[in-house]
């Protein structure tokens, strides 16, 4: 009984210790080269079998690149709906709200260098713009409501850093200084309230708006047909000063087949500082019970004049941390991956900052000369439904990639937002 155990427990965990060639050299049999006699004054040296190596297309030591990256989505209208010959709007929709998110990612320099021995470092220089719609669902239907909350913001960021990378015993360490300038920033108060009694009607809105600029704003022309004038460029000033941040990841490899890791970005060291601003605000309507005939002429008076000032705000990008695995079932051959993301992310461009991001990516690669990566995620307060392929030929690299999305799951399948993005790496 004993030994049937024994013989059970060996069966059922030597599958456990098999791994690949690539990754252990393997001792031959004594049954397959048996030693030598033992007349011989000396032993023969066993030659091993070399070690089944997976074939790839290596990594290139140095390239240089572009990356672009655009989306747009909104909660109204799906494109199949927009491109028809009559446009048929549902009004009823507008009770959820309205809401669109749009984004674009520019990389116009992208330098890197690794070595043989695991290190490396490169240059890159980026553009990120990101705007953010959502009107309330309640001041749409004029519902009752009491300063229900809408959102109108947006961002651009201009930055550059150095991305350095190197191994530390079985980690894999890499760090990414950056310095950027918020270009431009918006983040605005819209409040909606409406109520009705024995006394009279209330019902306003509320808006407040502020656009920080890294410039002054007061010289530009009305209009983009109006064209500059000369003075605009002679008195032209950048303003803004530059802020840093840091973004940080590890990678273990676990055990043959699997990797973990986690990747923090734009971790705030001393916030960009923007100083010239627009500011418009008004308040519709009467915060106050009034008659009816009072509430129509309160609308009427109105009025949004913009207002010239500076200031000192405080703006840092948005932070995100990530951590994912990569799991190769077969083997630890490349060819296959499953990979799991979980997250979170905070962001003062929303009225609710704290989001939690997670998703989950197959990915097929034959011998790095195409790799296909298709998967579901929630990022950015976004569906995304995303497939991206790369076509490598050492030299050249082709990355390209496009996905639906949607802040929901049901329409990011719909048509209801879309995203594209490209890139080419050069080098060898």
């Amino acid at each position: 009984m004993r030994k049937l155990s024994l013989l059970l427990i060996c069966f059922l965990t030597l599958p456990f210790f098999l791994y690949s060639l690539e990754e252990w050299e393997l001792d031959p049999p004594d049954e397959i080269n048996p030693p030598a006699p033992v007349e011989e004054k000396k032993a023969k040296k066993v030659k091993e079998p070399p070690a089944r190596k997976e074939l790839r297309i290596p990594d290139r030591a140095f390239e240089l690149g572009l990356n672009v990256d655009v989306g747009l989505s909104n909660n109204f209208l799906a494109y199949d709906e927009i491109f028809q010959e009559v446009l048929v709007i549902d009004l009823d929709r507008l009770t959820d709200g309205l809401k669109a998110n749009f984004g674009i990612g520019l990389t116009p320099i992208y330098l890197k260098i690794a070595s043989k021995k695991g290190w490396g470092f490169g240059l890159y220089t980026g553009v990120d713009v990101v705007g953010i719609f959502g009107l309330s669902g309640d001041m749409l239907s004029f519902k009752k409501a009491d300063d229900s909350k809408s959102e109108l913001s947006g961002a651009i960021f201009a930055s550059a850093g150095i991305n350095i990378f190197f191994p530390v015993h079985k980690f894999k360490v890499k760090v990414r200084p950056a310095a950027y300038y918020t270009v431009a920033y918006m983040k605005p108060d819209i409040s909606y309230g409406y109520s009705s009694d024995s006394q009279g009607t209330q019902l306003y809105i509320d808006f407040d708006l502020k656009i920080f600029t890294a410039f002054p704003m007061e010289k530009f022309p009305d209009s983009f047909s109006d064209g500059f004038s000369d003075s605009f460029f002679d008195d032209f000033k950048l303003t803004a000063e530059p802020g840093f941040d840091l973004s940080v990841g590890l990678e273990y490899p676990l055990f043959n087949g699997l990797d973990l890791g986690i990747d923090l970005y734009n971790i705030p060291i001393y916030s960009s500082t923007v100083k010239n601003y627009l500011q418009m605000n008004t308040t519709l309507g009467s915060k106050n019970s009034v008659s009816l005939e009072e509430l129509f002429s309160s609308f009427e008076n109105g009025d949004i004049s913009p207002i010239y000032g500076e200031g000192n705000e405080k703006i840092d990008r948005p932070f995100k941390t990530l951590a994912w695995a990569s799991w190769r079932p077969f083997f630890a051959s490349h060819i296959f991956s499953i990979i799991p993301t979980f997250g979170f992310s905070v962001s003062q461009l929303y009225l609710e900052p704290f989001s939690l991001e997670g998703g989950l990516k197959v990915r097929l690669d034959l011998i790095n000369m195409l790799v296909v990566t298709a998967g579901v995620g929630y990022y950015d307060r976004l569906w995304r439904n995303s497939v991206d392929i790369v076509f490598n030929l050492r030299a050249i690299e082709i990355d390209i990639g496009a996905d639906f999305r949607s802040d929901d799951f049901a329409r990011s399948w719909q048509g209801y937002g879309f995203g594209a993005r490209v890139g080419i790496k050069l080098g060898w």
